[in-house]
């Protein structure tokens, strides 16, 4: 069973994704930095969030926080479009922003 409190919730998703106990979860943590949560994982994680918690997504850019998924093309490091998708050229997304998004009902462009 879920547990009825949103923090609880997304604490919950965010420990299944990552294998942690939700006490472990600090709420400064940051998805792919920190957490380890990047590519479909996050993808997932926020979609997960979104239907769980009734959040609207709608206006939310995976690809500003996260990173894609590699491919044949990942291995070609230098090309513009691999230079765009380096984990360091991403906003950064932490577990407190996830939770403000619960409350607002809305996860949107944070900056």
């Amino acid at each position: 069973m879920a547990p009825a409190n949103p923090k609880d919730r997304v604490l919950e998703i965010l420990a299944r994704k990552t294998g942690l106990n939700p006490a472990q979860i600090n709420l400064d943590a940051r998805l792919p930095q920190d957490l380890k949560i990047d590519g479909d994982d996050a993808a997932d994680a926020i979609w997960e969030i979104s239907t769980t918690c009734d959040v609207d997504v709608s206006g939310f850019d995976c690809s500003r926080y996260f990173r894609s998924e590699p491919s044949l093309l990942s291995f070609l490091w230098f090309l513009p479009s691999q230079k765009r998708d380096r984990a360091s050229n991403k906003a950064s997304l932490t577990v407190k922003d996830l939770l403000d998004a619960v409350v607002k009902g809305r996860l949107g462009r944070l900056s």
